[in-house]
Order: C-alpha cells, then structure tokens, then sequence
C-alpha cells in the first residue's frame, strides 16, 4: 500500500488539474492545425474529383442562391441617405380589388397634410419630364418632378446655392421657379456659380433657378435633373382625380410607427365613411421610404416563391455535399479504422476530415459569394429608374452568413460522418475492410438518403421548370406584328389650372389642344415619305393597359363573390388596327362616326371571347364596368367587333383578355403613338422630335424606342425571371444527377462482395441483378412520387389553365424520368464489376 500511496509533491492542486483538463480537452478534441493538414486534405480531395468538383458546385450555387432573400430584401428596403432616415415612410392607399396602389390622390394627400398628427411634414411628388428650350431652339428632354416645398425641409436638405422650394412657390399663379441637380448644373451650365436668378425655358413657359442642390442629391430618381413647384394648393380635388403622386413623410420624433399607421389607419376609415364609392376597399399603407419609390414590393406569393425556391435549391445542394461526403467516408472507413488500430488519436481523424470538408465548402463559398457579387454589379446598372442609394451587393451581413453555412455544411458533411466511421466496432470494421468491404453499411439511412435526394431534386425543379417554362419563349411572338419596324413614344401635355380655375374644365381644355396638336402632327408625318403608319392610343401592343373590372350581361360568373371580371382596357384612335396590319376579324371596326357621336361601341379580343364568353358570340352583347362592391358604374356598351390578340398582356398571355374604347385625342393625355417606318426605328427619333417640337414646343415627348425595345423593357423582368429559374433549373439538374449517381454507385458497390458471394453459391446473375435493380427502383419510384407530389401541388400555384397545368405534368414527368434514368445507369458499372468476380475469389476474400 504505501508504494502505492503519492507523495505531497506528486499531488496537483485544483487550480493545476483544471487546467491540465483543459489542456487534455484540447489536445484530444482540436489538435494543432499545420499546413501538413492543409496539404493532406487536398491531396485526399484530388483523390475523388468526380465528387469533390460535384460538392464544390453545389455549395457554389446552392450557398449565394440561398441567401437571395437577404441580397435583395436589404437592397429594396435600404434605407435613405438622409438624416434620421429611417424615420421616413411612404403613405399610400392600396386599392384592395385591384391588388395595386392608387396614385390619384390628390384629395387623399391634403386630408393628410391638414389632419395627420403623426408626422412632421408630409410631402408629395409628380414624376415629369420637360423640354429644355436653348436660346437657338434645341430641345432636351429632362426629368425633373413636380415637388411639394415640404419635400426637402421632410429629407432635412439644404441648397448649395440659393434657396429651396417655399410653400407660396405652390400657389397657382406664382412665378415658375426651378431647382437643378448638382451633375446637371455642372453639364448643362458649366457650374456657373452666377446661375441663381438666370431664366431657363422649359416648354413654353420661362422659369427663374433659384438653386443648386448639393452634390450626390438625387430625389426621388438618379436619372432627375431638376424640381419645379407641385402646385397643388387652392385646389379643389375630387377623389381619385388629379396628377398620380407618391406621397411620403417624416415620422414625429417618440411617434412609433405603429402610432404613425394607427393614424393614418383611422383617416382611412374616415373618408371610407365620407366616400364609400371611392375609398370603401382602400386600405392606407406606410412602407419605408425606398420600397414607396420604387414599387418593388413583390406580392407575399411572390417573396414565398422566391425565399421557397432558393431554400429548396439550398437543401438540394447541402443534400449533395452530405451524401457525397458520407459516401467518400464510407470509402475511407478501412483507412481510418487502420489509423485508429496504429494508435491514431479520434480528436485529429475528426480534425483531419473536418478540414478536408472546411476547405472544401470555404472555396466554394467564396467563388458563390464572389459570382453572386459580380452579378449584384451587373444587374445593378439597370436600376436608372430607382433611387440613388440602392443598389444591389452583398452585405458583410450577408457575407459573414453564407460562410456560416460553409462552416455548418463542413461540421455535418465532415465531423459527424467521422464520428460514425471513429466510433466503437473499429476492429468489425477493419475485420470487414480486409476482406474488401467498405466497413460502413447505412442500410435504412442510405435507402432514405436516396430517397430524400430523388424527391428534393424531383420536386425542386418541378417548381422551377413549370415556372421557367411558363415564361421562357417570346410571348412578343403572339402579337404578330413586325414590332422591329414601329417607333413608340409617349406624348404629353402638362400644365397648371390658375388659381380657382374648374380643375376639370381646364384639363378637358388641355386635353382639346392636345388632340389638335395630335392631328396637326399626324398630317406631317403622314406627308414624310419614310412614314408608312401612325396609331394612336391610351396604349400600344406590348406595353401596360388599364385593369378595370366588367361583367357581361345575362352572362353568369363563374365566381360569384367577385365584383366583375378584371379585363385589360385601351382608347384608340380610328385606324389604330390598320396601323398594325390587322383587321377586325368579326363584326366591324371603329369609325369616325364612333368618335364624334360618342358611341357605346366596343371591339374585344379573341382572348376575352375564349375566356369571357366561353367561345359564345360575342357580337350585339352588352357589357358594364363595376366598382369595387360589384355596381354598374355609368352606361353600358355594345361589342361590334373581334380582333385577334395584340398583346394587351404579354407577360401573362392566358391573362390578356381585353376591351377597346374609340376615343378621339381630346380623351388622351398623355397619348401613346407609334409610327410604322421603312428604314430604322430608331434613326427616326430625331425627326419624330423635331416634328412634335414644331407643332408645339410644350409637348414632351418621352419614353422614345422601338416597340420591340418597348416590349422588351415591358417583358425584361419576366424574361429576367425566366432565364434565371431555367439556369437554376440546369443546375439543380445537373447536380441533382451528380449528387444521385454518387450515392447510387457506392451503395451498390458496398455490396460488390455480397452480390459475388451470392453468385458463387449458385445465384444466377439474372437473378442476382433483378434483387439490385429491384431495391434501387423501388427506392427511386418512392423518391419520384413524393417529389413529384410535392412539386405539382407546388406548381399548380404558378398554372391559370389547363395548358400551364399539361407543360407542369410534363415538366415533372421529364425529371422524375431523367432521375429514373441516371438512378439505374449508376447501378450498372457496380453490379457489371461484381459479376465479374471470381466466385472462388469472392469466397476467400470473405472468409
């Protein structure tokens, strides 16, 4: 016993035995890393190429993909630049039946600034765009909206030079005024520092700078040049009339914005009280600043499927890395259960393969990351149209996650597979792995693991292949007009009632000496020999039209608890078919007569008989527009004629059932028009310019491109959309059948010896390859059913007939048979192998 006993001096303290715990937690669980481990788990990931290069392009997209959410929600909802920024909300009136903004709320906007008590100052902008006359007559067109004076005391900004908008600058009557944009006062004037007080013209009316704005101030957009007065005050709106404006505010500081809402939420029910027929279905909004001014606040359906897709495309790349990585474990065990009999520590096999898997999924993250930036950049040069500050990057936020997640996928497709091959029966394992065998059977797991993979992968691109397919093609194809010779632009005439002018008499007169201007310009250009046709209309084939809801008479809806059939809706001028080189197809086409009786005339595409009438006829029927609680509103009118579809909706063809109106030009302001010509559209704008500029030099002209461009701009998102989803499409595709044929092939070679065996007892081949082939269908056809259920119920979201619903079907059944397909090829080259083995052979080696 006392040779067993310790002395005092071999006693540790508890201080010291702490920390030799520590010390010995350490060694054990996370081992020095040296540039040797570095070198070893590279060497280890150039020995399996085909999986390594499959998991590296899988978190390469999956990891960026995944976090588009948190690319593009930071970017849309950024806020301004501006002091105490965040205070600084949008107000609206979301019109509920329409599923859309209204902006004509003009009445809305001065029972706001005269009752809200939420808000500092309330402020309000009219998007416009006027014609710079120089001294020598040359006209450049600006953008420059009509603002509120509040406006810039709201964004808390101060002039370089002069003075800012005051509020009597917005009484009708007083002297024009203008601000410019720093970069415009530097281009257009040379930054004359004399510039305040100069007189510019700007259409036919002469205004007075009063200031400069400082550099790097661009509102509400970056393509804004100057500000002149929105001279709302001493008016005498009605509800829903008036310019469309964008209304926003600063936030009253201890005002919570819930209080700010609540506010404004019961003015809402106030005027809902007051004006039943106009605001009964208007619900006020207070978005933060920047989705206010861009509008780019997509649908819940919208932002589900968006943040659905990327997570799915998410899981099906982390589904590749930890089946992938599981499986070259497998193939690994007899290695590691040798190291670990050679006296191996645990702690530095977990290390050894959590580095392997480390540097794997870090590369990958950084080229996702760094590809999903140099996207961000290329993309972010079509935003002219938003805000100065937004652009599309990634965030450090955004960063520092998606390295977590490479850090998260190395500690699931590193340690725990090496936890499972570490663990206890090490000597079974190498026992097993001298006889040839892996050492690691997954049964249940790798059964389920392939069945996981084959229903996320088949499910997954269901989803994004109905939706690519559903937009993918040219739906501009279906107008069938030659868009490539037509030159549109958008024609206006602005102006500003004199103080208590009848706001409705001085527009309908603006709205005559448009329609003469109109004419005026039509005669010349029909006398210019390069011009073969001009049409006129609230809008063209391809580009957005009114949405109004209508019923039919004596025509039952299928949904009842609709208020009316939500139909796309243009004026056009007589001769507008023609211009196109269609005809009226049934019935007759407008006429003068139609213009100038004012009659209750109609024409309907072939879209609104097919939907609408169910293919009934559609000539001598009647129709009536509705409100929002399903009323007639004012008279009804007779359909005369059927033209074939003109691409009232082209982003959604099954959704371009239309009406067209006969409207002179007095009912046009502004007013589309597109000129037919024999050479280049495009080398025609300047003389389209020139001619309005000569007819009157207070017409703007704007938006001035070739209507295939026109249809493309209209078409770019969805096109966007399309071709994004059909290259994540591939993608999935791609490493879905990578990921798949990996897994397949290893758990058939892990019985290479067992299907030997089998054969050197007496089996015969076939039947030893119908029991293979059995197990592997039956686990793919489990796989294709769930992810084919799981992706038609999913898809079903994105069908509007029976002919999305068939391109869905098929979508799924191509992938369900392509994964089928790859699922038995992968059991081929492993069970041909292991027929090919000496029975004899097999017996010893399993022995």
């Amino acid at each position: 016993m006392a040779n067993q006993e310790l002395t005092s001096s071999q006693v540790l303290n508890p201080g010291e035995t702490r920390e030799w715990s520590r010390r010995s937690w350490r060694q054990r669980w996370i081992p020095e890393v040296s540039w040797l481990d570095v070198k070893i788990a590279l060497r280890v990931l150039s020995r399996h190429p085909l999986m390594t290069v499959t998991a590296f392009f899988a978190l390469a997209l999956g990891i960026p993909i995944g976090l588009v959410p948190l690319v593009l929600i930071p970017a849309l909802n950024a806020p301004p630049p501006f002091p105490e920024g965040d205070r600084l909300v949008g107000i609206e009136q979301f019109d509920i039946r329409r599923g859309d903004q209204e902006r004509r709320i003009a009445y809305d906007f001065e029972v706001w600034r005269n009752e809200a008590r939420s808000f500092e100052r309330i402020a309000a902008f009219q998007k416009d765009v006027h014609n710079l006359v120089d001294e020598d007559g040359r006209v450049e067109p600006v953008s420059g909206p009509r603002i509120t004076a509040s406006a810039f005391t709201t964004l808390r900004v101060a002039p370089l030079l002069g003075r800012m908008l005051q509020d009597g600058d917005e009484i009708p009557g007083a002297e024009p005024v203008v601000l410019l944009e720093h970069d415009f006062w530097q281009r257009r004037f040379g930054a004359n520092p004399q510039i305040v007080g100069r007189r510019i013209r700007l259409g036919a009316v002469t205004h007075t700078v009063i200031g400069v704005m400082p550099a790097g101030f661009k509102f509400p957009m970056r393509t804004d040049k100057l500000w002149v007065p929105l001279q709302l005050r001493g008016r005498a709106y009605e509800p829903r009339t008036g310019p469309a404006l964008t209304v926003f505010a600063r936030v009253r500081g201890g005002v919570s914005l819930q209080q700010a809402r609540a506010d404004v939420e019961a003015i809402g029910r106030r005027l809902a009280a007051a004006h039943p027929s106009t605001h009964a279905l208007f619900k006020p909004r207070l978005p933060g600043l920047t989705p206010a001014l861009t509008d780019l606040r997509p649908p819940p359906n919208a932002v589900f499927t968006l943040e659905l897709v990327a997570l799915l495309l998410l899981a099906v790349a982390c589904g590749n890395v930890g089946t992938l990585t599981l499986a070259r474990t497998a193939t690994r065990t007899t290695e590691i259960a040798v190291r670990t009999a050679l006296g191996a520590d645990r702690g530095r096999i977990i290390t050894q393969l959590f580095i392997e898997a480390l540097l794997l999924s870090t590369l990958a993250a950084a080229a996702g990351l760094s590809a999903a930036q140099i996207l961000s950049e290329v993309f972010d040069l079509e935003l002219l149209a938003f805000p100065d500050w937004v652009h599309l990057s990634l965030t450090p936020a955004t960063v520092a996650l998606g390295f977590a997640l490479a850090i998260l996928s190395a500690v699931i497709a590193g340690v725990l597979p090496a936890l499972r091959a570490t663990g206890k029966n090490v000597q079974m394992r190498l026992s097993q792995g001298v006889g040839g065998d892996s050492g690691l059977r997954f049964g249940v797991g790798a059964m389920m693991l392939i069945v996981a993979e084959v229903a996320l992968g088949v499910g997954f691109l269901s989803v994004v292949g109905t939706v690519a397919r559903n937009a993918m093609g040219d739906p501009a194809a279906d107008i069938h007009i030659a868009s490539d010779q037509y030159l549109t632009a958008q024609i206006s005439l602005s102006g500003e009632p004199p103080s208590g002018a009848d706001v409705k008499a001085y527009w309908k007169g603006v709205s005559v000496q448009l329609a003469a201007n109109v004419d005026e310009m039509v005669r010349r250009l029909a006398a210019d020999p390069g011009v073969q046709s001009v049409a006129l209309g609230s809008a063209l084939p391809g580009t957005a039209h009114f949405v109004r809801a209508l019923d039919v008479d004596g025509l039952e809806r299928a949904d009842a608890s609709r208020a009316g059939e939500l139909m796309r809706v243009a004026w056009i001028r007589p001769g507008f078919f023609q211009a196109f080189g269609q005809r009226v197809s049934m019935g007759r086409d407008f006429d003068d007569a139609d213009v100038a009786l004012v009659r209750t005339a109609v024409i309907v595409n072939r879209s609104f008989v097919e939907q609408m009438l169910r293919g009934q006829n559609a000539i001598g029927r009647r129709i009536r527009y509705v409100n929002d609680r399903g009323e007639a509103v004012g008279q009804s009118y007779e359909i005369v004629g059927v033209v074939d579809d003109l691409g009232m909706n082209v982003a959604n063809r099954e959704r371009g059932a239309g009406v067209y109106h006969a409207a002179g030009a007095e009912q046009l302001n502004p007013i589309r028009v597109a000129v037919r010509v024999a050479g280049d559209p495009a080398s025609f704008g300047p003389r389209l310019r020139a001619v309005v500029a000569a007819v009157n030099p207070e017409l703007t002209v704007s938006e001035l491109m070739p209507l295939d461009k026109t249809i493309a701009s209209t078409l770019w998102e969805g096109r966007l959309t399309a071709y994004a989803f059909a290259a994540l499409a591939f993608a999935a595709l791609a490493l879905s059948v990578a990921g798949l044929y990996a897994l397949m092939s290893f758990t058939v070679s892990s019985r290479t010896y067992e299907i030997a065996v089998r054969t050197a007892l007496g089996a015969r081949r076939r039947h030893v390859v119908t029991i293979v082939l059995g197990r592997v269908l039956g686990q793919l056809a489990v796989g294709v059913m769930l992810g084919g259920a799981f992706g038609a119920v999913l898809a079903s979201s994105f069908t509007t007939s029976a002919t999305t619903a068939n391109r869905s079907m098929a979508v799924i059944g191509t992938v369900a048979a392509v994964m089928t397909t790859v699922g038995l090829l992968a059991c081929v080259m492993p069970t041909v192998r292991a027929l090919r083995i000496e029975p004899i052979q097999a017996l010893k080696q399993s022995a």
